[in-house]
């Protein structure tokens, strides 16, 4: 209460929180008898956080790391719980954090603290540099040689997302033009299908934060559009509309138009692709108004008749149940 209420006291009683704090959580998750800090803690050390000035969180930081290296599963959730709680910017922390997380992002038993970790780190930034310099160091580990499967391959690009959806603006950018390349090539090699979609997912991203559309990207997206699972295929349409968020890139969209339409024609006889079929068609109407060409070739493929036709399966789409929202959107 003296924290929250900023009494004379406070001082006095924040230094011996502290101290608290580190003996009941901090040292209490390390070791092997080292005990979990769990949504409680978090909670009962929230305005702590909240009260911490830089010297504070800076002092902590050492013993934070440690632990992070040590048992990071007993430690890692609450920390990412407990940062949004700080009033101070943590832009000068993430440095300190980078190798911790990136080796944490690789773990898949760690995966989604580590990510969550990523997302707090983020958000309580606010220097772009410091979090474009971590997502580097996520970018040449995911791409790199010391990546062995692709449960270690998926937490890296979940971070990396996490990273490149940032609303940091033209920030961002850099870290993306970084990761384009080495990130679609990923994408045409990953044999798992779970491992590619949260790659197609990064893809996107990267694509729509710089504004461009690689004739690699675009053949690799066509080649999911036609042949990949469902999954996959759903993920390349998803991937494909959030570049095409950058209206910069309608007008050089057109390599992606007879994937796009097959889509479409395909789910005339197969009623499973239809909701493919919507988010295919949503992504050809935003292109024809911007490529002369592209919309000769949806003429070709009978795309408005598909569309426009009182018999088009689109007609009985908004009566279907179980649409999905995002499909429902899209449709709308």
């Amino acid at each position: 209460a003296a924290l929250l209420l900023g009494s004379k006291e406070a001082a006095a009683v924040k230094d011996r929180f502290l101290t608290l704090y580190k003996e009941k959580v901090v040292s209490a998750t390390e070791g092997r008898d080292g005990r979990k800090a769990g949504p409680l803690a978090t909670a009962a050390f929230a305005p702590l956080f909240k009260m911490m000035t830089h010297d504070d969180f800076a002092a902590l930081v050492p013993d934070v790391c440690r632990v992070l290296r040590r048992t990071p599963e007993l430690y890692m959730a609450h920390l990412a719980a407990s940062i949004p709680h700080l009033s101070v910017d943590a832009s000068r922390y993430v440095e300190s954090f980078t190798t911790i997380l990136v080796e944490r992002l690789s773990s898949e038993a760690l995966r989604a603290d580590a990510v969550a970790l990523v997302t707090s780190l983020a958000a309580q930034s606010s220097d772009v540099s410091s979090l474009t310099a971590l997502g580097s160091e996520v970018v040449k580990k995911v791409a790199g040689k010391g990546v062995r499967n692709w449960q270690e391959r998926i937490g890296l690009a979940e971070g990396l997302r996490v990273l490149l959806t940032l609303p940091k603006g033209k920030g961002v950018a850099p870290l993306a033009e970084e990761a384009l390349q080495p990130v679609a090539a990923l994408v045409d090699k990953e044999a798992n299908d779970e491992t590619k979609n949260t790659l197609l997912a990064v893809l996107g991203a990267c694509m729509r934060r710089t504004e461009t559309l690689p004739a690699e990207a675009a053949k690799t997206l066509c080649k999911n559009f036609e042949s990949g699972s469902d999954s996959v295929r759903r993920a390349a349409l998803l991937c494909a509309a959030e570049a095409l968020q950058a209206t910069e890139l309608l007008a050089g969209a057109g390599g992606l138009v007879p994937s796009l339409c097959k889509v479409v024609q395909t789910a005339e006889k197969k009623p499973g692709l239809r909701g493919d079929a919507v988010h295919a068609a949503l992504m050809l109407v935003k292109v024809a108004p911007h490529d002369p060409a592209a919309e000769a070739e949806m003429d070709k493929c009978k795309f408005w008749g598909y569309l426009t036709s009182p018999g088009s399966y689109f007609c009985a789409l908004p009566s279907l149940d179980g649409l999905g929202a995002g499909v429902g959107v899209a449709l709308a």
